[in-house]
């Protein structure tokens, strides 16, 4: 492993050594308001303590960096993508623009604004770029970066305080950040400051960063460093290494896919709790590790599946599913099996019988190609049966690992049936201890947990 680790202030950072790219498989930028207020009064009150000693210096963290090369225009230059530090030196990005346009010295103006973007200049061979690059979110670029961080005075514009409801979360954010950022700074005594604080900012204020240009030893660092501000989940590790493996000419797209199966699920915890489905549905075991290490599980010790386009084919094959049996969007269907699942969603507050519904679709439609009126129907009695397997557990006070025992078994029968019509045949699977359900019925349910259900 070929290692680059060094000391750099934000003005080497900003400088003509580093041009960053934010990769596909990164979040949009998260942080919020109270975020951005906590890094100000850190920064402002270091400053005010600084008392001009060149030795002081504030450390922001740690950067891990993934160093490769570029080309346009015949000109091949060095990038590096950002594996863990994008939120805060996006942050600092905005910043930079913000002061530029507080400042009244035209020459600190000037400075700041060749930190934030190159123009190009085809004498000299030097193309036109931004100082981060923002993959697969052109419209972070198109409208915001060109509208509002490159101009002189664009973060003065009156347009950012519309920016606060955009349906872009990457957009918001950075419109909130910049809102917070001039409030911050509108004060007289950080006005008459500003000038010192702006090289405080560039000289004192320092990041450790560790290159290296293999994406993997990138993600292993990234794994074993401290970090600060909102780190990477285990869904966004996936669709670095999962990306990775794809082709350039199709990472863009398939980045897109993975985006709007983000979008999809509005709450990230749910998204990762959707990926969790596809580790039981292949594993059909109780998980033991983090989701990450489940999914290395599935593609390097069972080689049940192979990471790239294959995964995340998969992974929209079931996103379609999932909005079709689980939220019923544009399924036709009986109102039986509507309002079943409806009220499961509503009252039952474990989620752990999703996994067998979406197989058994999978299974017997896109596996077995099995007629899709009759699977229809199967499906209805599979729903019924499955429901009053585990709302009886759960009513009969089964432990939750008990319950997941039962789920996947059930997976585990669907894994092994020739079709949909065997499964249903399959008494042992949907068992219920009825003498011991009828027990607990009859005392007082009121009170308990699933009395509303």
């Amino acid at each position: 492993m070929k290692i680059e680790t060094n000391e750099a202030n934000i003005n080497k950072l900003f400088g003509n050594d580093f041009w960053f790219v934010v990769p596909e498989y990164q979040r949009p930028y998260l942080w919020e308001r109270d975020n951005v207020n906590d890094l100000l009064n850190d920064l402002w009150d270091v400053y005010k303590e600084y008392h001009e000693n060149d030795e002081d210096k504030y450390f922001l963290g740690s950067l891990v960096l993934c160093k490769r090369n570029e080309e346009e225009n015949g000109i091949r230059y060095a990038v590096y993508d950002i594996v863990d530090g994008q939120q805060r030196l996006t942050t600092l990005m905005l910043l930079m623009a913000v002061l530029r346009d507080v400042t009244k010295d035209e020459q600190v103006k000037k400075e700041l604004g060749d930190l934030i973007y190159q123009k190009e200049s085809r004498v000299r061979r030097i193309p036109e770029r931004v100082k981060i690059k923002y993959k697969i979110r052109g419209d972070v670029e198109e409208e915001f970066t060109k509208k509002y961080i490159i101009p002189e005075n664009g973060t003065k514009k009156n347009e950012i305080n519309n920016l606060t409801k955009e349906n872009n979360i990457s957009i918001l954010n950075m419109a909130n950040a910049i809102l917070e950022m001039n409030d911050f700074f509108k004060d007289d005594e950080k006005q008459q400051q500003i000038d010192k604080f702006i090289e405080f900012l560039l000289n004192n204020v320092v990041f450790i960063y560790v290159s290296t240009e293999d994406l993997t030893d990138a993600f292993r660092l990234f794994s074993i460093l401290n970090n600060r501000g909102i780190p990477l989940t285990n869904a966004d590790i996936l669709k670095a290494e999962n990306i990775g493996q794809i082709n350039e000419e199709e990472r863009d797209r398939y980045a897109k896919i993975w985006e709007n199966l983000e979008n999809y699920f509005a709450d990230r915890a749910y998204f990762e709790r959707f990926l969790s489905f596809i580790r039981t549905i292949y594993l059909k075991e109780k998980a033991g590790k983090t989701l990450y290490e489940e999914f290395k599980k599935i593609y390097d010790e069972r080689e049940m599946l192979k990471r790239g386009n294959g995964t995340i084919n998969l992974l929209n094959e079931y996103n379609e599913m999932f909005n079709k049996i689980i939220e019923l969007n544009n399924f036709e269907i009986e109102n039986n099996y509507k309002n079943l699942i409806t009220i499961m969603k509503l009252g039952i507050k474990s989620d752990d019988w999703i996994p067998p519904l979406l197989y058994f679709w999978y299974r017997f439609r896109i596996e077995k190609g099995e007629d899709k009126i009759e699977l229809k129907n199967n499906l209805i009695t599979f729903l019924k049966k499955l429901e009053f397997k585990f709302s009886s557990d759960w009513i009969i006070g089964y432990t939750p690992t008990k319950r997941l025992e039962s789920m996947n078994k059930i997976l585990k029968a669907i894994s092994k049936s020739n079709s949909s019509d065997e499964v249903l045949s399959d008494y042992e699977i949907f068992v219920v201890d009825t003498k011991k359900l009828k027990e607990v019925l009859n005392e007082d349910i009121y009170g308990k947990r699933y009395a509303k259900y």
